[in-house]
């Protein structure tokens, strides 16, 4: 099935998925859909409207770019991980987090791209 890709999804940006302090964990749970540590994804960088369930890149104070689901957490809205070994991000994590804009694909290979 077709996405619809808004015009301005023309950033690709290299990705160090999670939420860690170095080390060389991903988010994924291991599924070939994962989007994993050091993947280039496409980000609409003008696509800052939220909705939950959608996929987002974050820019955090520490330098790292991290990919995160947004949703719910305990009633909260919470930056999710598709791993469920990585805890939710929450109102007291999110400090110094800039949503960076909504994720749509992840680049596979020259000319190939698994949209999200």
């Amino acid at each position: 099935m077709p996405v619809e890709v808004p015009a301005a999804t023309a950033v690709v940006t290299a990705v160090t998925v999670g939420f860690v302090a170095g080390g060389g964990e991903h988010a994924g749970d291991g599924s070939d859909d994962a989007i994993r540590h050091g993947d280039y994804v496409l980000v609409a960088t003008q696509d800052l409207t939220t909705v939950y369930g959608a996929v987002y890149a974050f820019s955090c104070s520490n330098g790292a770019t991290i990919v995160k689901r947004l949703g719910l957490y305990r009633g909260n809205r919470a930056l999710l991980s598709d791993n469920p070994k990585h805890k939710p991000i929450t109102r007291y994590g999110l400090e110094g987090i800039v949503m960076l804009g909504r994720v749509y694909g992840v680049y596979v290979a020259p000319g190939q791209v698994r949209w999200v």
